[in-house]
């Protein structure tokens, strides 16, 4: 008897869209601006883009690709109108469109 076991990590890019900056590739950062951070527990699905302290200057699309074949992505849209200490957009991966 054989037995084949398959495994893959999909991995999450962060873009934000307005200017087409990369800000993370998996959990490796892409941005000199240490208020964003990604965060994906082991063996989670979840995969987190956090601002800390967002301004107006943050408000804008966001885009998560996964690492799939075709691209799987999701646009999130952020709009800061006050405040605020700290932001998550969080990847609810049954929510992917090809």
């Amino acid at each position: 008897m054989q037995l084949q076991v398959v495994l893959f990590t999909l991995q999450v890019s962060w873009m934000r869209k307005r200017d087409m900056h990369i800000l993370s590739a998996g959990i490796f950062m892409y941005t000199s601006d240490l208020r964003f951070q990604v965060i994906h527990p082991d063996k989670s699905e979840n995969w987190t883009l956090q601002i800390k302290s967002p301004q107006q200057r943050d408000s804008g699309v966001y885009e998560c690709q996964v690492s799939t074949e075709p691209k799987m992505s999701l646009n999130y849209s952020l709009n800061v109108v006050g405040e605020y200490r700290l932001y998550y957009l969080l990847v609810e991966p049954d929510k992917l469109r090809p």
